[in-house]
């Protein structure tokens, strides 16, 4: 019982916080990069209204009418 005691509280030494520590750091940097990219990469609704500007008159009036549905299935 002694003795593992001594092995819990050696695992505790100060180069094995310090592993932890950047493991720690280091997993949730690697999340934080995955879902930036994740976010940056995807094109949502948002992706209209950036693309308005640069479609034929025809388009542009569908592009509206999107919008307003959009606008619509937000408010409620």
């Amino acid at each position: 019982s002694h003795w593992r005691l001594m092995m819990i509280l050696k695992s505790f030494i100060p180069g094995n916080l310090i592993s932890l520590y950047m493991t720690i750091i280091n997993s949730v940097v690697m999340v934080g990069l995955y879902y930036g990219f994740l976010t940056t990469l995807s094109i949502g609704p948002s992706y209209i209204f950036l693309q308005d500007r640069n479609i034929e008159p025809k388009e542009r009036s569908l592009a509206l009418g999107i919008k307003k549905q959009l606008r619509v299935s937000f408010l409620f």
